[in-house]
């Protein structure tokens, strides 16, 4: 879950390719869900180290444009506007796991 131009976002996979983002229009109200877009990565031009047969993980959406995705042993993103992906690690390096941070989405 995330901000997604003020709004609560979820990003949702369905092994082993395809990744939605929904947006809540209206905070609280679970009717107002709307698709934003969806990606089939089966369909698209694709790093080395996701054409080898690996899943690529949705991590999050990141400047409500890109979506940051880990795929195998790399780091990738995706970019809605430009429809196309790009390895974001650094050069020989090699990523096992990642982590991702959001404020709290929860009012004190």
């Amino acid at each position: 879950m995330s901000n997604l131009s003020g709004r609560l976002s979820l990003v949702t996979f369905e092994a082993p390719a395809s990744v939605e983002v929904w947006v809540m229009n209206k905070y609280g109200i679970s009717g107002s869900w709307t698709k934003q877009f969806s990606v089939d990565f089966s369909r698209r031009p694709l790093p080395p180290s996701v054409q080898t047969g690996a899943h690529s993980w949705p991590r999050g959406l990141f400047d409500s444009v890109n979506l940051l995705l880990h795929c195998k042993s790399d780091l990738c993103l995706y970019g809605v506007k430009s429809n196309g992906v790009e390895s974001v690690c650094p050069h020989k390096s090699s990523i096992w796991e990642s982590t991702t941070y959001v404020d709290s989405l929860f009012l004190s």
